[in-house]
């Protein structure tokens, strides 16, 4: 073989040999997990199971539409964890399910004083957490990994005093005396909180009654019944 012919046959096997070292594929994106942390066991499962299944819809919806494109497509993954009925088991699932691999958010935890325990243990782990949890205390601790999207309890309760107020009225039946009745969980506490120290007093309205009771969390029997008080409050 001439000289050229062997330069042309080298410079052949260049050519096709090209895309073999040429640059590599770029790698697929790496799946986001999101934890979900809700009832899924209990007495509040129903609530916790349908956390899930909007968590399911929405990702669907985005990982059909080809995932999160800022991410390069990276498809959203969901990972659940049962918070059962307790706050020592919403704490341990989120404990184990923040632990086990890479998370790279959570969502959820549903009864307040669930979400007030999960978050201490996203906080630890750096893991942003979003929930629709009421109590004031969830985002007043100052911890830079907690949102918050539902009105706080104290927002809430101010607004429902001045619908009920205003229903009153409209039907000739201004509200003079009021009965605060509820469970020691942390929604319920900032509930009736700026209701007893200001609210009531502000409409002119009497509080009667201000009884709380601490709700057995792991159990499935109703509250106490209304004490005397309560009843002859709403008699007189």
């Amino acid at each position: 073989m001439t000289v050229v012919g062997r330069i042309f046959t080298l410079a052949l096997a260049l050519l096709l040999a090209l895309p073999l070292v040429g640059p590599p594929p770029a790698p697929a994106a790496e799946d986001v997990k999101i934890a979900l942390v809700a009832p899924l066991s209990g007495r509040w499962a129903r609530q916790g199971q349908l956390k899930k299944m909007g968590a399911e819809m929405a990702i669907d919806e985005i990982n059909s539409q080809g995932g999160i494109k800022a991410l390069g497509g990276a498809k959203i993954v969901l990972r659940e964890a049962d918070a059962g009925d307790s706050v020592e088991k919403a704490v341990s699932a989120a404990q184990r399910i923040l632990t086990r691999e890479k998370i790279s958010a959570g969502i959820g935890s549903w009864l307040s004083s669930f979400t007030l325990g999960v978050t201490e243990v996203a906080e630890r782990l750096q893991v942003p957490w979003l929930t629709l949890s009421y109590a004031d205390s969830i985002t007043e601790r100052g911890f830079k990994y907690t949102f918050q999207t539902s009105p706080v309890s104290s927002q809430q309760a101010e607004q429902a005093l001045d619908l009920v107020v205003e229903l009153g009225k409209k039907n000739n039946q201004p509200i003079r005396k009021a009965a605060l009745v509820g469970d020691n969980t942390a929604a319920t506490v900032f509930f009736f909180k700026p209701l007893r120290e200001k609210l009531l007093k502000e409409k002119g309205i009497e509080l009667v009654v201000d009884e709380v009771w601490t709700p057995p969390l792991g159990a499935t029997i109703p509250p106490p019944p209304c004490s005397s008080s309560s009843r002859s409050a709403r008699s007189s």
